[in-house]
């Protein structure tokens, strides 16, 4: 599969969506909306959650295979 195909993604806020296809296990999604932002020494930073997908394949036939992204969780953002 070439990676600038696009697979469906399932589950969480990309569900329904296509995102293209990577040869990685797992893709990390920053959530802009539950952002916070902090002060750590003097200096202000945002920190994101994150929502993270993985990568799995199917086999559909003996000779076809079906990829989508799954979504595994959501780790929220740490003050």
């Amino acid at each position: 599969m070439s990676d600038q195909q696009k697979v469906p993604v399932v589950g969480g806020p990309l569900d329904g969506k296509t995102w293209p296809y990577s040869s990685s296990q797992f893709l990390l999604v920053p959530d802009g909306i539950d952002t916070v932002t902090v002060v750590r020494d003097g200096e202000a930073v945002t920190l994101f959650g994150e929502h993270t997908y993985e990568m799995k394949c199917y086999a559909t036939s003996e000779n076809e295979r079906k990829h989508q992204w799954e979504y595994v969780g959501y780790k929220p953002p740490k003050p």
